[in-house]
């Protein structure tokens, strides 16, 4: 039986703790022997919003064996941000999980040491699109150190809901005179809720009925909503009297969602929208695909690796570089054509339809599908 260790985050509300909950539970289910070190986080106050019930509802609780928490374990892995390089003794070999949204590395790593990582072949990078690879490659790694291994969704509970009509969420139930469009993350510059702040209040002025919520990570020290709107308003004064008309319709959520509140925001809301710059790869839009939602997203860039245009709406972009950094600008009028048309979709709230594109992912993009990759890494 071969035996992995893994060092990460994994009770904590960031992607890197979700995806390390779905591939440990992968490893588990193989037959491999785990041991799990909780990393050191981003920021010490993280240890305050570790959470047990961050994956109630996953179907199962992992099982960890502490046995294998030794150095003589076969394989090592590593989730957890900045990256850390330094060669480990006694084990077959290291995989080291990074996401290179910018295409740019010079901050990625702890005290920006790469342990002459060019030049070893006892580790590989894993990474979850061409995208980030590519940023990789920039930066001198070789291409067969560097593996894409696509992330998925948990389609055992992302999934449409037969009685939409009933669905709350934080005790609000969806009005059938109001269109909801919804976004969540960490409401940084790479996010573009800039561009999707100003696209939905020009919006706003022609289609009164139209609705924002916005899950904001602030719980995690990122930019809170007011904050991103502030700077909006810096950038671009003229929005200032159409926030002052409709600020009302953004509505903002700060506490911390479990996996089953994330299934519900994407149950509730009639389109999902990412008008991102740069990404990873960019887990939440699968989600909401596989929730049947209405999805908005930007074209090219690391959503390529599940974006399809019969199922999806894309955003128009320009390829951007600037300060070192590679990203895709999203246009505010594609955007709010995308807008335009799923509000005209007469289908987002057909039960029928959104079965149809949740059943579209789950056939590839499922965890138990996209993990087969991942899980022959320590084959």
């Amino acid at each position: 039986m071969k035996s992995v260790k893994v060092i990460g985050w994994l009770n904590v509300p960031h992607s890197f703790a979700i995806v390390n909950y779905y591939q440990l539970r992968s490893l588990s289910r193989a037959g491999f022997l785990l041991a799990h070190e909780t990393a050191p986080f981003l920021v010490d106050s993280w240890a305050e919003q570790e959470r047990d019930d961050l994956f109630s509802g996953a179907g199962e609780r992992l099982t960890l064996d502490l046995t294998a928490d030794k150095e003589s374990v076969d394989f090592i892995y590593t989730i957890f941000y900045p990256f850390d390089l330094r060669p480990r003794k006694a084990v077959r070999k290291t995989f080291v999980f990074g996401v290179n949204e910018y295409q740019e590395l010079s901050t990625k790593t702890r005290d920006g040491n790469f342990f002459n990582a060019f030049e070893r072949d006892d580790f590989k990078v894993v990474t979850p699109s061409a995208w980030s690879k590519e940023g990789y490659l920039k930066y001198g790694f070789n291409d067969d150190q560097v593996l894409v291994v696509p992330h998925g969704y948990d389609s055992n509970i992302f999934q449409p809901r037969s009685d939409r009509e009933s669905v709350s969420f934080l005790g609000v139930r969806p009005d059938a005179d109001l269109f909801y469009f919804g976004s969540l993350g960490t409401m940084t510059f790479n996010k573009g809720i800039d561009v999707l702040l100003k696209g939905f209040l020009i919006l706003a002025e022609k289609h009164p009925h139209i609705r924002l919520i916005l899950k904001e990570a602030s719980v995690l020290g990122y930019p809170t909503v007011d904050e991103v709107l502030t700077t909006t308003l810096e950038n671009e004064p003229t929005l200032r009297p159409l926030l002052s008309r409709h600020a009302s319709k953004i509505l903002t959520i700060r506490q911390t969602l479990s996996q089953l509140d994330m299934v519900n925001f994407y149950q509730f809301i009639d389109s999902y929208v990412s008008p991102y710059r740069a990404e990873g790869f960019g887990l939440t839009p699968l989600e909401a695909a596989g929730c049947g939602a209405s999805v908005i997203l930007t074209s090219g860039g690391s959503t390529v690796e599940y974006f399809d245009g019969q199922h999806m709406r894309g955003i128009d972009s320009i390829l951007t570089k600037q300060g070192g950094k590679t990203y895709l600008e999203p246009r505010v009028d594609s955007l709010i054509q995308s807008m335009e048309e799923a509000l005209a979709d007469t289908r987002v709230r057909d039960l029928a339809e959104r079965t149809r594109i949740s059943s579209y992912f789950r056939v590839k993009h499922d965890w138990q599908k996209a993990n087969e990759r991942f899980i022959a890494l320590f084959s």
